[in-house]
């Protein structure tokens, strides 16, 4: 089931299970987007959350085998990029296929933002490879031509504060050609046209960045912390952009700590230091960071649970200075809430490790236990 922001049709007089039934019709056909989009456009609406049913015909299904077999759209290797005399960002392969999501993860300061403004050439650097659809004309240099074809969002990209939307709308209009009308829907700008840009909310001003990244002709996605200042609303769409633009064989480079992106992604590359520590696909790398089952304590009861655990090779995350969040297998995962549920004052939670917890493990510290508890 994939949910999406409708519009209930005026002339059907609110009716929503008329409107709603119609916009399932949309969803069932080979390109859903394309056709709920132009139905949310061409009436005028009250908004609702419904579900409706995925299309399952042949054109929509994605298999990794199928992605997998694809040329690269983007491919970066060997690439160096100095930020002082003292640190470096160093990547040794990078690539994202035609309907491929590659997460970017790492702590603050690991280095995602130096490598995402290297890419869009915002920074200097060196590469011994650095190839864009197919080629490598004009990408060095990121020739117009490039730009035209990526998608960009990078930190608090700055736009005249003193800049009605609509002028802003006019301006993305001139540079790239007509707005995506699934974006201007997903991201609300409507209701934003009248106000100057400056005196936006940070979630509104987020959002008219993003009509700026997801226009038509862009097939590479690079996408810098896409979801910052976002709602729970706007990230929902947010997600519903990102896997339109995937199914129509756009690449995306994505960096990120919202969990709902990073389970979007077939690939991740862990980013600590300035390196990539770890790299692979989303499945693959839940199997050799993380283990089967996930338990978040804190209280009196965390320090003998963390002896056991270490004593164990379970994978423990620091939290704070009184929790922690224990990575395990089965047996000890029964063992160790036994002992949360037989001391006072420990509060836990458990539940089996799922993609987004990457975040939690490469952002997070390994947390020893005190000596003096045996």
């Amino acid at each position: 089931m994939a949910q999406l922001l409708i519009y209930t049709p005026a002339q059907f007089g609110g009716n929503r299970a008329r409107g709603h039934e119609l916009l399932r019709e949309a969803a069932s056909v080979a390109k859903p987007e394309a056709a709920i989009a132009e139905r949310m456009l061409t009436w005028l609406a009250e908004p609702a959350v419904v579900e409706v049913a995925a299309s399952r015909s042949e054109t929509s299904k994605r298999s990794a085998s199928s992605v997998a077999d694809r040329a690269p759209l983007f491919q970066l290797r060997d690439a160096q990029v100095r930020v002082s005399d003292k640190w470096e960002v160093r990547i040794d392969e990078l690539s994202a296929r035609p309907g491929e999501v590659v997460g970017i993860i790492g702590a603050n300061g690991a280095g995602k933002s130096v490598l995402i403004e290297y890419i869009l050439g915002l920074r200097a650097g060196r590469a011994a490879e650095l190839m864009a659809f197919g080629t490598s004309e004009g990408v060095v240099e990121r020739s117009l031509s490039f730009r035209k074809r990526v998608g960009a969002i990078v930190g608090s990209t700055f736009l005249n504060p003193g800049f009605k939307v609509r002028e802003i709308v006019k301006l993305l209009q001139t540079l790239q050609g007509p707005l995506d009308p699934l974006a201007v829907a997903m991201l609300s700008i409507a209701e934003l046209e009248q106000n100057a840009f400056g005196l936006l909310s940070a979630g509104q001003q987020q959002r008219v960045r993003l009509l700026a990244a997801f226009h038509q002709s862009a097939r590479l996605m690079v996408l810098d912390e896409p979801s910052t200042a976002l709602d729970h609303h706007f990230t929902t769409n947010l997600l519903v952009l990102l896997k339109a633009w995937r199914d129509r064989g756009a690449a995306t480079l994505l960096a990120t700590h919202e969990e709902r992106l990073i389970e979007l992604c077939d690939q991740v590359i862990v980013i600590d230091d300035g390196r990539v520590v770890a790299a692979g696909s989303t499945v693959s790398l839940c199997e050799s960071m993380l283990l089967p089952f996930r338990i978040a304590v804190s209280g009196s009861g965390l320090q003998p649970m963390l002896v056991t655990a270490q004593r164990e090779n379970a994978k423990v995350i620091s939290t704070g200075d009184s929790s922690a969040t224990i990575y395990c297998q089965e047996p000890l995962r029964r063992h160790l809430v036994g002992m949360a549920e037989h001391t006072n004052s420990t509060e836990f939670s458990a539940r089996s490790a799922r993609p987004s917890d990457l975040l939690e493990v490469a952002c997070g510290r390994s947390k020893p236990a005190r000596s003096e508890v045996a």
